[in-house]
């Protein structure tokens, strides 16, 4: 699930709490497992504490950001 839009954001579905979203990053998107959702009608909550986003995208593949940089070991 993303959220175009969200700077600071809590997100719900159906009552479960799936996580935050920072525009900071590094993940751009939240992991929805397929038992959240019911048959017939479903809904997602959005709580940003700055922004104001309107759309919500469902998407199959995730966006975890850009890859761990190499971290040099003394």
């Amino acid at each position: 699930m993303r959220i175009p839009g969200a700077r600071r954001a809590l997100v719900w579905v159906n009552d479960l709490f799936l996580g935050r979203l920072d525009e900071r990053g590094p993940q751009r998107t939240l992991y929805v497992p397929a038992p959240a959702f019911r048959a017939g009608l479903n809904t997602v909550a959005v709580w940003d504490l700055v922004g104001h986003p309107n759309t919500i995208v469902l998407s199959p593949e995730a966006e975890l950001g850009p890859p761990e940089e190499y971290i040099e070991t003394f």
